[in-house]
């Protein structure tokens, strides 16, 4: 398979880019509004549904996210059409927003306080999560080399690492870990869920 960056991949690259620059550089865009807060509290805006993954803490949150897209996200978007691609990136995103969101809600016991408890999630490791499992759900067997592994690795067990890694931090969380990771899994359950029951079967 050649290297290159399909259409929808560079461009969501390219909106990281420009988001991550006005966001952190230029200081265009205001500190937190673009971060997505817990349903109810002052501090939510709808918006931040979309714009929270498509924002970035620093220069390592960026550059990681955007390598797995590429890496990943090119495979699966020349495996299947480019406008489902796109379709499937957006509700993995969103998908493991509002499953972060239901779990928030659970611990809060649905009472919701004008001021967010938690810290303001951002970044695409939700969609990037989505991604991944959507491409193992449409081929386990995908097998793929890296410059620095000497053989080749079949998808889902990459897909298993990831998850295991989000499922395990959830087991076991500690103080100092400000990781979404109920975004990730909410991402990877969406990217299961879309490509098993709406990618194979409607399209």
């Amino acid at each position: 398979m050649n290297f290159f960056i399909t259409p929808v991949v560079k461009n969501l690259i390219i909106l990281n880019l420009i988001v991550f620059l006005a966001y952190n550089v230029l200081g265009i865009l205001p500190q937190g509004l673009l971060s997505m807060h817990t349903i109810g509290t002052d501090q939510f805006e709808p918006y931040q549904f979309v714009a929270s993954f498509f924002t970035h803490s620093d220069i390592s949150h960026i550059l990681w996210n955007m390598i797995l897209l590429m890496v990943f996200g090119r495979i699966l978007e020349q495996m299947i059409d480019s406008k489902d691609f796109g379709i499937i990136y957006l509700a993995t995103g969103i998908g493991g927003i509002i499953f972060d969101q239901l779990v928030k809600l659970y611990l809060l016991d649905f009472q919701i306080p004008n001021d967010d408890p938690f810290l303001g999630s951002v970044g695409a490791s939700g969609a990037v999560m989505g991604v991944i499992m959507a491409l193992t759900t449409y081929n386990p067997n995908l097998e793929l080399r890296f410059i620095l592994i000497p053989i080749p690795i079949r998808i889902v067990y990459i897909a298993a690492f990831f998850v295991g890694k989000d499922v395990i931090a959830v087991i076991n969380p500690q103080p100092e870990d400000l990781v979404a990771h109920f975004i990730h899994l909410g991402g990877a359950i969406t990217g299961f869920l879309m490509m098993k029951f709406w990618y194979k079967r409607f399209r």
